[in-house]
């Protein structure tokens, strides 16, 4: 029968099962408003911050969220003329304000 000492130090720790935000240690906080707010408006307020044109893959790493929501958020904010697409033959779609 194993001792109390040896269940506590050789138990296995269980994982997480429930997917939600990651917490990370030991770098910099992201600017509350590129992490809270509704998706459009963390979207206008990264490219704003941005001041430049930006492909879909830097938005979704500057605002910490996934591709497909961020694409179709761009598409929506398109067609409301809040920013624009800028297409360029043989390169990456980038995106910019109005």
């Amino acid at each position: 029968m194993a001792s109390i000492l040896e269940q506590l130090l050789l138990k296995t720790v269980p994982q997480h099962r429930v997917k939600g935000r990651v917490v990370r240690f030991g770098q910099e906080e992201p600017d509350i408003q590129l992490a809270t707010g509704t998706m459009p408006e963390r979207i206008l307020a990264y490219l704003k911050r941005n001041q430049c044109p930006a492909t879909a893959k830097e938005i979704v790493q500057g605002i910490a969220s996934n591709n497909s929501r961020v694409t179709r958020i761009l598409q929506t904010l398109i067609k409301e003329q809040k920013i624009k697409c800028i297409k360029i033959e043989g390169c990456v779609t980038e995106y910019e304000l109005i």
